[in-house]
């Protein structure tokens, strides 16, 4: 069984309490795309693993920390390594 590579990530926690429920809507959009359009995550290679938590490549943290601060979202942020997967 091969090593594989490891990447650098970081995991975001997030919270839209302060949102109201069109601007929830609006930020999901931003983040995930609509209607064929590009969102957030898919230019950063990013992930969406569950409600309020991001995995972003290391390169593009200061991204999402501006993503998220032009929402007025409040973060938290911790630094991970993962097994790339592909290998």
């Amino acid at each position: 069984m091969g090593v594989g590579s490891l990447d650098e990530n970081v995991l975001f926690t997030y919270s839209t309490k302060n949102l109201t429920k069109t601007e929830k809507v609006k930020f999901h959009y931003s983040m995930k795309g609509r209607n064929g359009a590009e969102g957030f995550l898919e230019k950063v290679n990013g992930k969406h693993i569950g409600s309020g938590v991001l995995i972003i490549p290391k390169e593009f943290e200061e991204n999402a920390e501006r993503f998220l601060a032009e929402w007025g979202i409040q973060y938290q942020k911790e630094s991970m390594i993962l097994k790339n997967g592909n290998e």
